[in-house]
C-alpha cells in the first residue's frame, strides 16, 4: 500500500511540475530519443538549483521512479518524513557511508533508478564544478552493472540560483538527455580508485562537452 501511495504522490508531483515548468519557464527537453526504456539506470545531472531534482525527473518518462541521493542536511522536520517516505537517500558529504551504498545498490538490483548530482552541491557561479566531481555515479554503475544516463540542465541557475530568494519566472529552462554510458569495459577490473576515476573522467568529459553545445 505504501509503495502504491508513493507512486501516486510521485505522479502527482511529476505532472504538476511539467505544467508549472512549461507555463512559467518554457521548459523543453532535448534528446528524448536517447532515453533508455527500462531500469536499472543511474541518471546524472549538473547541479545549479533546487529545481534540478524536479527537472531531472520530468525529463524522462513518469514510469521511471527515481530514488535521488540528497545531502543529509535537508532531512529535517516534516521534510525529513516526506523525503524518507519518497525513498530519497540521505548522503553525508565527504564521508563514505556504507548504509547509503547498500541502500543505493539495493534499488539498482531491483531494476529501479538512481538520481545523482556528481557535483554534490549547487554551483555558485553557474559553471560546472569539475574540481568537485564525485565518483558516486561511476562507482554505483560498476558495482551494479547499471548504465549512466546523463541529463544536462541549462537555465535553472538563471531561474533560481542558490543566491536567489525567489525564482525568475519566464526564464527559459531546458534539459538534454544523452546516450547512456555503459560500464562493461570496467567490470572485469578491480574496483579501486584508478578504475572508478577513469570511468568518472569519461562521465565528466560528457558533462563538459554537453554544456558547451548550443541547445
Amino acid at each position: 500500500m505504501k509503495k502504491i501511495l508513493r507512486k501516486i504522490v510521485y505522479l502527482i508531483l511529476y505532472f504538476l511540475s511539467i505544467i508549472l515548468f512549461k507555463l512559467f519557464f518554457r521548459f523543453q527537453v532535448f534528446g528524448k530519443e536517447n532515453e533508455l526504456k527500462n531500469g536499472r539506470i543511474i541518471f546524472a545531472s549538473n547541479h545549479s538549483s533546487w529545481f534540478d531534482f524536479l527537472l531531472m525527473a520530468i525529463s524522462v518518462s513518469p514510469s521511471k521512479y527515481i530514488h535521488f541521493l540528497a545531502k543529509e542536511e535537508i532531512f529535517k522536520g516534516f521534510l525529513k518524513k516526506f523525503l524518507e517516505f519518497m525513498e530519497i537517500v540521505p548522503v553525508k558529504r565527504d564521508k563514505i557511508d556504507r548504509n547509503v551504498i547498500k541502500q543505493a545498490i539495493s534499488y539498482l538490483e531491483k531494476n529501479e533508478n538512481l538520481g545523482i548530482f556528481p557535483e554534490a552541491t549547487r554551483t555558485r557561479d553557474g559553471k560546472l564544478q569539475l574540481d568537485n566531481f564525485h565518483l558516486g555515479s561511476s562507482f554505483f554503475s560498476i558495482k551494479a552493472n547499471a548504465p549512466i544516463q546523463v541529463i544536462l540542465i541549462k537555465g535553472s541557475f538563471e531561474a533560481f540560483s542558490r543566491k536567489s530568494k525567489f525564482p525568475k519566472f519566464f526564464t527559459k529552462i531546458r534539459t538534454k538527455i544523452y546516450p547512456p554510458i555503459y560500464p562493461e569495459q570496467y567490470l572485469n577490473r578491480e574496483i579501486n580508485y584508478e578504475t572508478i576515476n577513469e570511468y568518472n573522467e569519461e562521465v565528466k568529459e560528457l558533462f563538459v562537452k554537453g554544456m558547451s553545445e548550443n541547445w
